[in-house]
């Protein structure tokens, strides 16, 4: 990207097509940048000018049971199938979980399968014991592409 020879000024300091061109030099071309941030319910999201998009969110899961046993472990009630922001994603992004915080009793991990372009998949918490976890937080992040 080459920069025109016509000088702006902000504040005191001369902008020259000089200084702009030695800038982009020391950077090398900017191929990929950021055309829309935003926000849509629980989600702030990232549109990239190459076709990814990206966003994350952090869920307030309440308080959370996990007393149904599944093998060795227990597991809560489902605290995944949010809806991601409308046409973000042209297929199934990459998803990733994890627990943001409790307010008491732990969660040893999360048990995750399914989603599609348009939901994140279902997230269920697990325990090594049976109890009810209280305020449970879940992050949230996926990274796919709309175009």
């Amino acid at each position: 990207m080459a920069f025109s020879k016509k000088t702006n000024t902000s504040g005191q300091t001369a902008i020259t097509a000089d200084n702009l061109n030695d800038i982009n030099n020391l950077l090398g071309d900017i191929n990929d940048f950021v055309i829309e941030l935003s926000s849509s319910g629980i989600w702030t999201y990232r549109k990239w000018n190459s076709g990814i998009a990206e966003c994350w969110a952090a869920k307030n899961c309440g308080n959370v049971a996990i007393t149904s046993a599944w093998g060795s472990l227990y597991e809560g009630k489902d605290c995944g199938q949010e809806a991601y922001p409308s046409g973000l994603f042209r297929y199934k992004p990459l998803f990733w979980a994890s627990v943001l915080a409790t307010d008491r009793y732990a969660v040893a991990g999360l048990e995750i399968n399914g989603g599609n372009a348009n939901t994140t998949p279902h997230v269920y918490p697990l325990r090594a014991t049976s109890e009810t976890v209280q305020g449970l937080f879940l992050s949230f992040y996926a990274k796919g592409y709309w175009k």
